[in-house]
């Protein structure tokens, strides 16, 4: 295992040694190989050639979030889903993709002009980061990758803090999501698991749409400006069993449950109030042994 040393202090011409650091994490990432860590010093990272594309098998990490900053972003035009019917992909504005494998811990991410991650592919793995003040999504994961998030800070995210489009799956746990549009938007056929995560102050804390099937458990989505869990189109959000209690709790001004979808939601195990809900919800009685 090889550590590339980082700092806004180094020189692109030194050997990225801990006593020798580099200056950038772009030159740093045209000397890593599988398993080498890329550890950035304090400081603020913008003067890079963006987007910031970690190869697979390779981590990115400062010691302090709020120390370590990336911040910037370029045009990056991401390969066409293979179940998509179009080639015709959008370019988008990203500071950061990760591919398989590849991991981001201990730094903040933030792009004000577009998104600040793309998982394209694999099972990376974000830990302990903060992704912030991204104008679009603050993570966008496509195709059919599988990442695990684990906590992270997502805050004042235009749009999103995190969309699955595609096939995309995920596993978020144990993260914290605050004033955001979206916090967590699922489309087309993605099903990620969703566990354990404190929502406050977005516009919307869950928004579920096309087909994708999210799993809900043990969330707290609080402080809504508008609806807690939001549910459109052919959505089927799984929020509890009655031998597999959700423990979710929904709270939105408007809606704490806003069921627009075709099918009606079943729910087990939940907190909300049934006078501020909206279509067609079954409750479902617990079965599990007291």
């Amino acid at each position: 295992m090889s550590v590339i040393y980082v700092s806004p202090t180094g020189q692109n011409s030194q050997r990225g040694t801990a006593q020798f650091p580099l200056k950038t994490v772009t030159a740093a990432l045209t000397k890593a190989v599988t398993g080498s860590i890329i550890q950035l010093a304090p400081g603020t990272y913008n003067d890079e050639q963006f987007p910031l594309i970690v190869p697979a098998g390779v981590t990115l990490a400062g010691d302090s979030a709020p120390a370590v900053i990336i911040r910037g972003g370029g045009s990056y035009q991401p390969a066409p889903a293979r179940n998509a019917s179009s080639s015709n992909t959008p370019s988008r504005n990203v500071a950061v993709v990760l591919q398989d494998g590849a991991q981001l811990r201990g730094l903040t991410l933030t792009n004000p002009q577009g998104t600040g991650l793309v998982i394209p592919t694999g099972t990376p793995l974000i830990i302990k980061n903060r992704i912030n003040n991204c104008q679009q999504h603050g993570a966008l994961i496509t195709d059919s990758a599988r990442p695990f998030f684990s906590e992270n800070e997502f805050d004042r995210n235009g749009e999103t803090a995190i969309a699955l489009v595609d096939r995309a799956r995920a596993e978020i746990r144990q993260n914290r999501f605050t004033n955001s549009g979206e916090a967590i938007t699922t489309r087309a056929q993605s099903a990620p698991l969703i566990i354990n995560n404190q929502f406050n102050s977005n516009r919307t804390a869950l928004l579920v749409l096309d087909f994708s099937r999210p799993v809900l458990r043990q969330n707290q989505a609080i402080g809504s400006q508008q609806v807690g869990l939001w549910t459109r189109d052919q959505a089927k959000p799984d929020i509890g069993h009655p031998q597999d209690l959700g423990n979710n709790h929904f709270e939105g001004k408007r809606f704490d449950i806003c069921n627009d979808a075709i099918a009606p939601i079943a729910t087990a195990g939940n907190q909300i109030t049934p006078t501020k809900t909206k279509g067609r919800i079954t409750y479902l009685p617990s079965q599990i042994p007291d």
